[in-house]
């Protein structure tokens, strides 16, 4: 690179840089910039890249945790560190060696999906099989299964594990259609969703590519809370995206998306997003007793028998893992306020305490 061009390259990225306070480069520019990088380096890059966005951190704070200058970044992210004889990417073993280490040291963000400990039941090595399986085939995956059973939790956890620009967690919203749809999507990505539709999706195209997993959650909202036409039209995009791009996706809901998906009234129409499905998980409408006691041991309790056996497998059929979890830690803190080591006996207390306040005063209305 001469001179005259090093300098133009540091106006530019004091142009592009003026006034945002975070990384201000969609993804899209990143992933076309990498691709031609060594799995590896690629993985690295992606990584940096993606934790900077999600930390909203300014170009400062990325030299401070990452070393070398804004425009060494700059560059990297637009791929323009190049040979100006042969046009090749100039070698980033030193950056990249340098960037293992550091992300070693860094480690995984803590999980901060929920406030109760992550435990791996027989659902979550489910949910990772087919997330890896997925990813390994570069297809498209169905899982489906009651409410609080706990796939979104085993979603963000498989996430979480492998949040370094490889996979991308997104949910539907609750309502809306196609371009709300899409802008939450592309805000999940970092690439621009202030724009127009057509503009959205061509981001995201260009953003995801065959090394990158896409887990939407929240299907099922679709088939309950969007008018028909937009049913159509949403479920259109996640097929295009995919088929363009090839990026591994797994769709994920409750038994609603499967019985709309094989049995609704759009069957006929959605035959071409079921046969994309080559991997389909169904999950079991209660947790398991083994993963029930897997929990209960996170929390330091031997397995339930007697009144607490009863009340927490009640608690599990009519109301799922979440307020099974919320319910031990109410055993926990009515244990810490008595200065007891918790116990089963403070769960099924705790439950009861719960119950009593749900019910109405008697004789009120």
């Amino acid at each position: 690179m001469t001179e005259e061009q090093e300098h133009e390259d540091l106006d530019q990225v004091a142009r592009e840089c003026a006034g945002h306070d975070g990384i201000n480069i969609p993804r899209q520019v990143v992933t076309k910039a990498t691709a031609e990088l060594p799995e590896k380096q690629r993985a690295l890059i992606r990584w940096l890249y993606t934790t900077a966005r999600d930390k909203r951190w300014s170009w400062s704070e990325l030299v401070d945790f990452a070393g070398y200058s804004t425009t060494t970044w700059y560059r990297i992210f637009h791929g323009k560190r190049r040979d100006n004889k042969t046009g090749k990417l100039v070698s980033l073993d030193r950056v990249c060696g340098e960037l293992t280490k550091l992300k070693k040291e860094y480690g995984q963000p803590a999980f901060d999906g929920t406030e109760h400990p992550f435990v791996e039941t027989s659902v979550w090595e489910r949910v990772d099989w087919l997330c890896n399986k997925v990813y390994s085939r570069k297809k498209l995956g169905f899982i489906y299964g009651e409410s609080h059973i706990g796939k979104t939790i085993c979603m963000q956890e498989f996430q979480r594990r492998n949040n370094h620009g490889q996979t991308v967690y997104w949910e539907l919203p609750p309502s809306g259609g196609v371009q709300l749809m899409t802008r939450c999507w592309a805000r999940a990505l970092h690439v621009a969703a202030s724009t127009t539709f057509e503009k959205m999706q061509d981001a995201i195209i260009g953003a995801v590519d065959r090394e990158m997993l896409v887990l939407t959650d929240q299907v099922h909202r679709i088939f309950y809370s969007y008018q028909k036409t937009s049913i159509m039209r949403c479920l259109d995009v996640l097929m295009y995206v995919h088929d363009r791009t090839h990026c591994p996706m797994v769709l994920c809901g409750t038994n609603v998306f499967r019985e709309q998906l094989h049995e609704g009234p759009l069957k006929q129409y959605l035959k071409q997003l079921r046969r994309r499905g080559l991997y389909e998980l169904q999950l079991p409408d209660v947790a398991p007793r083994k993963d029930l006691d897997m929990i209960s041991a996170a929390h330091g309790l031997p397995p339930a028998t007697g009144e607490a056996e009863k009340v927490m497998l009640q608690i599990a059929k009519d109301h799922g893992l979440a307020m099974f979890f919320t319910r031990l830690e109410d055993a926990r803190e009515f244990a810490a306020k008595r200065r007891q080591p918790l116990d089963w006996k403070h769960f099924v207390k705790a439950v009861a305490i719960v119950e009593k306040m749900a019910k109405l005063p008697e004789g009120r209305l």
